[in-house]
């Protein structure tokens, strides 16, 4: 969420001029009925698997919500998938 909040300031920051849509957008996120379901990581399992796999532990939190859910991790980010592959599950 926190991320989501500080993408909203960047644009605010950047276009003044849309600065109230965008952060209307931001509060509609957290509304019911938009179909996002918000998931807590666990910061001390993120934090481990960074430590064992080489990435951010922003980053190691994707890693740990793939493996939560049993997800595939679909990224762009070289170091990411390399970090994925670490923990024997190659990215898509």
């Amino acid at each position: 969420m926190v991320l989501l909040s500080n993408i909203a300031w960047k644009k605010a920051r950047r276009h003044p001029d849309h600065a109230a849509a965008t952060f209307r957008a931001l509060a509609q996120l957290f509304e019911p009925g938009w179909g996002i379901t918000w998931r807590a990581v666990d910061h001390t399992d993120a934090a481990l698997i960074a430590i064992d796999t080489g990435p951010s532990v922003y980053d190691a939190s994707y890693l740990w919500l793939a493996g939560s859910l049993g997800a595939d991790l679909v990224t762009l980010d070289t170091r990411l998938a390399r970090a994925s592959e670490r923990l024997g599950k190659p990215a898509i």
